[in-house]
């Protein structure tokens, strides 16, 4: 079976050091990929806002939000799924190790919060959980091929 990879943005540090950049420049953010093999569709990390990837993965491969079937985060950190709530009927995949790492750390935090009572920490960590347990535990093989 024919797989097709695509990349739809191409990541960016906020400061290059090699060009003597100090400080935020730009952005940061983390290259999107689309794989294609058979009818799975699988977007790796959507890292642009919403507002920025929906178009560019239009323009990049002619498909829509509704055309992902899967996104595979390779990481949990906030940058690498910025624009995840774009696809609301993808299955999004996360690996055991990272997730179950996450979760330990989340809910130690939020232990923490509530030991201090920081009702704001709390939420925003409630929040994370949320999203993190919306994450399906990633396969050995995403796809055929």
């Amino acid at each position: 079976m024919a797989v097709r990879v695509r990349v739809i943005s191409i990541g960016a540090m906020s400061a290059h050091p090699s060009w003597g950049e100090k400080g935020d420049v730009r952005p940061a953010h983390a290259t999107t990929t689309l794989i294609e093999s058979g009818k799975c569709r699988i977007l790796v990390d959507p890292s642009l806002p919403a507002q920025a990837l929906v178009p560019r993965l239009a323009e990049r491969s002619g498909k829509a939000p509704k055309d992902i079937t899967h996104v595979f985060l390779t990481g949990f950190h906030p940058m690498r799924r910025r624009g995840l709530a774009a696809f609301p009927e993808a299955t999004v995949l996360l690996g055991a190790a990272e997730r179950d790492g996450v979760a330990a750390e989340l809910r130690e935090r939020l232990s923490q919060a509530q030991q201090h009572d920081d009702e704001e920490l709390e939420r925003v960590l409630r929040e994370e959980l949320a999203i993190l347990q919306s994450c399906e535990e990633a396969p050995d093989r995403l796809a055929e091929g």
